[in-house]
């Protein structure tokens, strides 16, 4: 689950422009908690939703994804802590089939999570979904339109590279 992280975390560093030291503190959890800091060292920041938002304020590529809007920034905090404590907390399929089902429905009428254009929020649920989209068969995909949309959306963005 960490190396899980550590990759999205890396695949969002790396579309922003922003570069730096990822790894794994280890800690009373069996996944240990994702760490990032500049080459020189400076400044370690821990956990996956306080490394994208310091990404994502950081990045000089693309200010658009963070918003300088008192209300979009915490609804963009909001939905970083949604995939850190719903997401990656899934432990069954069942838990997995229901996220993606209030995901689905939430995004029935929405391009993207936030405002009018994809932001930090956008970017860090397309990569914490990655995996899990890549392997619904067609027939799953259709069953969660919105979410499917939503998401091919993000992937056929131009910045955004679609993984490994």
């Amino acid at each position: 689950m960490a190396d899980t992280r550590v990759w999205q975390l890396e695949m969002l560093s790396n579309l922003l422009g922003v570069t730096g030291n990822f790894g794994v503190k280890e800690d009373s959890s069996k996944e240990g908690t994702p760490v990032w800091s500049k080459w020189d060292g400076s400044g370690v920041v821990k956990g996956s939703a306080c490394i994208a938002t310091c990404l994502g304020r950081t990045s000089s590529r693309d200010k658009s994804v963070f918003s300088h809007d008192p209300q979009e920034a915490a609804l963009i905090d909001q939905w970083l802590e949604y995939k850190v404590s719903y997401l990656d907390r899934c432990t069954s399929e069942k838990d997995l089939h229901n996220a993606l089902q209030e995901l689905n429905g939430y995004l029935s009428d929405r391009v993207y999570l936030v405002t009018s254009h994809m932001t930090l929020a956008d970017l860090v649920l397309y990569y914490g979904l990655y995996d899990t989209m890549k392997g619904l068969t067609f027939y799953e995909k259709e069953r969660f339109i919105h979410l499917s949309r939503w998401f091919n959306n993000i992937k056929n963005i131009s910045t955004c590279p679609s993984g490994s």
